[in-house]
């Protein structure tokens, strides 16, 4: 299926209601190896690219980026997918703003997303402020709520059972180097069943 995980404590439903952002209109863009690829939005927050709909923007960015390279994995889709030439993740970061929730506290499990984005844009703040590695915020951060402060929106998906994976930071590049190759839930070298969508590994091959 073309699904991926919805949700979140902030949503693109939410920032369309918000008015910040339009639907119907072909105003979402992914750029990957020099091919622009342009979708559309609808009233409900899915993104719509030639009559296929996605719920999840990282869903939609690597399908089009497996139009190219058919065996991608795994994708950032808050950071790929833009909506008037701005990434997904700068529109949430504008609709949460300055009342923005404490880093971690503001959503529970269901909201570790969104939680998760704030924990980012607040390690970054703190970063211009306190120069060191990249990873000291968030480290600082990630007692606050397990899968929250912990994981940006790094997503990975099971070529056995198409299972959508939060991928903590500290595993991300491993992900990444694997680039073409099939990923599936039995090669996790983290707890997986910690992490969204808080499932055991499907155990197929």
């Amino acid at each position: 299926g073309s699904g991926g995980k919805g949700g979140g404590a902030t949503s693109i439903k939410d920032m369309i209601e918000a008015g910040l952002l339009k639907p119907n209109l072909k105003n979402v863009t992914v750029t990957y190896k020099g091919t622009i690829y342009r979708a559309s939005l609808t009233k409900e927050g899915n993104i719509m690219y030639e009559n296929q709909k996605f719920e999840a923007p990282s869903a939609f960015s690597v399908f089009v980026k497996r139009l190219q390279t058919p065996n991608k994995q795994g994708d950032d889709g808050w950071r790929s997918v833009h909506v008037e030439g701005v990434s997904l993740e700068e529109w949430r970061q504008k609709l949460m703003g300055p009342n923005a929730p404490p880093t971690g506290r503001g959503g529970g499990r269901r909201g570790s997303k969104a939680a998760a984005l704030a924990a980012a844009a607040e390690a970054k703040a703190e970063q211009v402020e306190a120069p060191g590695p990249p990873s000291t915020a968030e480290k600082a951060a990630a007692p606050v709520a397990e899968a929250a402060a912990v994981g940006t929106n790094n997503w990975v998906q099971c070529a056995s059972c198409s299972q959508w994976r939060l991928v903590p930071d500290s595993f991300w590049p491993s992900i990444e180097a694997s680039g073409d190759q099939d990923w599936f839930c039995r090669e996790a070298t983290w707890d997986v069943s910690k992490y969204d969508p808080y499932t055991p590994v499907c155990g197929r091959r």
